[in-house]
Formats: C-alpha cells, structure tokens, sequence
C-alpha cells in the first residue's frame, strides 16, 4: 500500500546521476522510515543500498542514481513522480 505521495524535480547529469532538487526527500525519506520502525541497516537490507549511503541520502549529502534511489522508496512503500521539461520550458 502506498502511503505517501510526493513530487521531486530532478536533473540529469551527463553520467546518469541526479541531483534531488527537492531537499525535502532526505526528511521524507528518514520521517517513513521511522514511522514504519525500522533502522538504516534493515532498509538497507531490504533496499539493496548500503547503510553509509542511506546515511548520507537521509543527511542530505547523498547523490544516488535514480535506480538507487528508486529501491529506497520502493522499500519504504513510496513513489517518485517527476516531471521532465525540454531546455525551452515546455513538457516532454
């Protein structure tokens, strides 16, 4: 069951990575996993993702690619919607 809903803008950089435009995932993030009771090493057994790198996303210093980041919300229940816009501002 999905829970919460969000939106976060995001760009793609030349080597696949993205930049999380909207600071508030890393307090989504960290707010879910407390709420569902579990601690980083268990979302990170069930993610797939390392324990530093969910620190470091929950911190604010993370810079996950989206598939990383994509397994976290999976794993806590949540989803990624995104919008794409082309250089001239309009919609893809």
């Amino acid at each position: 069951m999905k829970i919460k809903w969000f939106s976060c803008w995001l760009n793609l950089l030349q080597h696949g990575q993205f930049i999380l435009m909207n600071t508030k995932l890393s307090a989504i993030i960290r707010t879910r996993r407390k709420e569902l009771g579990v601690d980083q090493k268990t979302l990170g057994r069930i993610s797939g993702v390392s324990t530093h790198a969910l620190s470091d996303l929950e911190s604010g210093k993370g810079n996950p690619t989206l598939s990383t980041l994509l397994r976290i919300l999976d794993a806590l229940g949540l989803e990624l919607h995104a919008t794409v816009k082309s250089p001239g501002g309009d919609d893809a």
